[in-house]
């Protein structure tokens, strides 16, 4: 059921982006030059670190010790009444981070994508579309490393067992990819034109994080404000995310389906946004 509705919709999208939008969606015919741009973000973000790759654990996992000190030892916050177990604790707050590091990292790049490429931006037609790929790969790269440690730390430290739900994380975590893509290509648009924006993107980043459930579950919120929280897209992701790694619980698919249509809503206008705009990066980079 759910690949057959998977399949209509893709057929949607299909029929509403226009050819001159496919380069966005399927960079297929820039592959190339896409693997040259992956690679070289990822090789910038680490190059001449001691540590390398092992940064993408240690940032995160820095951030998570002194949340849950904040959090549970300062603040005596639990997750559940009935719940006291720190590492419990930290391995939920963790699935929030995971999700949560992976949108902002993206975001806050956005805005100065494009005015740090000036030289292949004046001097040749260059895909720019493909720049928001790069950086999602990229990113994705130390997102999935991130992943792969919270999973084994929950089979250690006993938190769950093994569930076919783990499968489902690929499809829950699927509308992140035209969620950050969208944001990407109108962010990266607009900076070029209004240099302000990276400093809004910086100061809206960590605003959202607290507005995101990361450190709470949405259930602990008054009802009235649970509907609200569910605007931002980030939420269902982090809560079906938990759901499926701690509780065995399968998405709701009919949430998932409303989630990844306007997660690709936003990739369109996203996409319609910078096309228009891209006539004249040229002239103000």
């Amino acid at each position: 059921m759910i690949f057959n509705s998977l399949g209509r919709l893709i057929k949607l999208w299909i029929n509403i982006i226009k050819s001159s939008y496919l380069s966005y969606f399927i960079p297929w015919r820039d592959r190339w030059l896409l693997q040259l741009f992956v690679s070289r973000q990822i090789q910038i973000k680490y190059r001449g670190s001691v540590l390398g790759f092992a940064w993408s654990l240690l940032t995160p996992l820095f951030q998570l010790g002194v949340y849950t000190f904040v959090f549970q030892y300062a603040l005596k916050l639990k997750w559940t009444e009935n719940d006291g177990n720190s590492f419990n604790f930290a391995l939920l707050m963790l699935t929030g981070l995971a999700v949560f590091s992976f949108f902002a990292e993206c975001a806050i790049q956005a805005p100065t994508l494009i005015l740090e490429q000036p030289n292949l931006i004046k001097k040749v037609r260059f895909p720019t579309e493909i720049l928001a790929w790069a950086l999602l790969i990229s990113t994705g790269f130390s997102t999935l490393i991130l992943m792969g440690f919270l999973l084994v730390a929950c089979l250690i430290l006993g938190a769950t067992s093994i569930s076919s739900t783990w499968f489902t994380l690929p499809l829950i975590w699927f509308p992140l990819i035209p969620l950050v893509l969208g944001i990407t290509w109108a962010c990266s648009a607009i900076g070029v034109y209004f240099r302000d924006l990276r400093h809004i993107i910086a100061l809206f980043v960590p605003l959202l994080q607290f507005l995101s459930p990361i450190f709470y579950t949405v259930s602990v919120l008054p009802e009235r404000f649970q509907k609200i929280i569910y605007i931002n897209p980030l939420t269902l992701i982090i809560e079906q995310s938990r759901a499926a790694i701690f509780l065995g619980l399968y998405p709701s698919w009919e949430m998932w389906r409303n989630e990844i249509s306007g997660c690709m809503a936003i990739a369109i206008l996203g996409a319609i946004l910078h096309n228009r705009l891209r006539r004249g990066f040229a002239d103000v980079v």
